[in-house]
């Protein structure tokens, strides 16, 4: 089995993309909400406008699992878009259909939320945790999401217990952080009380929300990839736990919406609408929708 951060640079690499490269990585929202507020993710924007903060039902997962079916070149899935998806209580069902499906599992958290029984059952059915963890030390944390060290303390704890359980069930573990500008891997490297797989991103504009963020969808770390052409238009199929269709991993502006799979998904028409955007990066062309993401 190959690493995450070694799933993540074949995902996110750029080099062979073309106008007939297909989407095989999904991310599904169970929810949109979270227990935190960092400055620099878009989420905080969606909790103060009240948008996307409710679970998805059992007929919104079968609308998503139908999409998934239709485009047949999906290999892995992610209940996870922006979202604290450990929130979820039927993530354990969700993850038990995906399995059966055949798909390659991954689950994303930040631990802010865990409750060991739940757990248990959710990773039974998940081959890839990665919990995201972004602060050099509590004074970071504090500045990036106004929480107070009881919960900071907390968190930590729980990134403990799913990695012990992780490594009780076999199933890939790593840590991955998001870094501030201006800053390398070894500033994070001293503030996590287990050795694990880590990779590291830098801190990204989100669609131009975060201006101090770098431009672009760019990838891992130690492999940056430049857009255009953007890895993530090209390979990643996006629902929102609205059930809105959506362009890219960072496009949750009401102009990156393509489709609502309540109005029926059809393969052919999510590729039509697109294609054309795949034709603007592909020739070097920003589109409009994609200016305040690579050109910010």
């Amino acid at each position: 089995m190959s690493t995450v951060e070694q799933r993540v640079d074949e995902i996110s690499n750029n080099t062979n993309l073309s106008m007939e490269t297909e989407v095989t990585s999904a991310k599904l929202e169970s929810t949109g909400m979270c227990g935190l507020k960092c400055k620099f993710c878009y989420n905080s924007t969606m909790m103060k406008n009240d948008e996307r903060q409710r679970f998805i039902t059992e007929e919104d997962f079968n609308l998503m699992i139908d999409a998934l079916d239709k485009l047949g070149s999906i290999k892995e899935v992610g209940m996870f878009y922006m979202g604290e998806s450990l929130y979820h209580p039927n993530l354990a069902h969700f993850y038990k259909v995906l399995k059966e499906k055949g798909y390659f599992t991954f689950l994303t958290t930040n631990a802010v939320v865990f409750k060991q029984e739940e757990f248990d059952e959710i990773v039974k059915y998940v081959d890839s945790v990665k919990v995201s963890w972004n602060y050099r030390d509590y004074d970071d944390f504090y500045e990036k999401t106004g929480q107070p060290k009881k919960l900071y303390d907390k968190m930590k704890s729980n990134l403990v217990s799913i990695y012990l359980k992780c490594n009780e069930m076999e199933k890939q573990f790593t840590v991955s952080t998001v870094l501030d500008k201006g800053k390398i891997p070894e500033d994070y490297k001293d503030n996590l009380p287990i050795d694990c797989e880590r990779y590291y991103m830098p801190v990204q504009s989100q669609c131009g929300v975060y201006k101090p963020g770098k431009p672009g969808v760019v990838g891992e770390y130690y492999k940056q990839f430049s857009p255009p052409p953007c890895w993530s238009l090209f390979r990643g199929f996006y629902v929102d736990c609205e059930l809105n269709v959506r362009t890219c991993a960072y496009g949750h502006m009401p102009e990156h919406i393509l489709m609502n799979l309540k109005d029926g998904f059809s393969k052919e028409k999510y590729y039509s609408l697109k294609k054309r955007y795949m034709k603007d990066h592909l020739s070097g062309k920003i589109p409009n929708i994609c200016k305040n993401c690579i050109t910010v």
